[in-house]
């Protein structure tokens, strides 16, 4: 993952896992963790990211994107990863996904500068649009997803 940086043919290299259940879950190619920077590209944002958690590479997308700074996509032939379902129960697995659905949404409505009362329907769409695909692995209808998003952002707005 270092050999386009060393070579200059990047200033970022995400590798994502080319096998498995959701090796075609577009978004989790550019949001996995597998990640090659140069130092000196990611200290101006390392007061930024100290709260983004999960949004964190989706952050780091937009500001590289932003700056026209070259990002190359690698596929990581071979290597394997432990999903969330494989390390605990399937309700704290889906929990944990929607969760990081949320995070992931919220960072795309400030990038796109979604404020007031569309930010939640904003929002809503977006998980929705991240987690379809975790959802048919949970065998969850589109409709149920809905449910459990809009419980969940109920939740979220009443502790807040």
């Amino acid at each position: 993952m270092i050999a386009p940086l060393a070579a200059g043919k990047a200033d970022c290299v995400i590798g994502y896992i080319s096998v498995g259940r959701f090796k075609e879950v577009p978004i989790f190619r550019h949001v996995c963790g597998n990640r090659s920077y140069f130092r000196k590209d990611l200290i101006p944002y390392l007061k930024e990211m100290e709260n983004k958690r999960r949004g964190v590479e989706l952050f780091l997308n937009h500001e590289f994107s932003q700056r026209r700074k070259k990002i190359i996509l690698v596929p990581l032939e071979g290597l394997k990863h432990r999903l969330k379902p494989d390390k605990r129960t399937a309700q704290e697995a889906l929990l944990d996904y929607i969760r990081e659905g949320y995070e992931l949404a919220t960072e795309y409505a400030r990038q796109k500068r979604v404020s007031g009362a569309k930010r939640t329907a904003f929002v809503k769409a977006q998980m929705v649009r991240f987690l379809k695909d975790y959802a048919r692995y949970f065998k969850l209808t589109p409709s149920k997803l809905k449910a459990l998003i809009d419980d969940l952002l109920s939740n979220f707005q009443n502790q807040h």
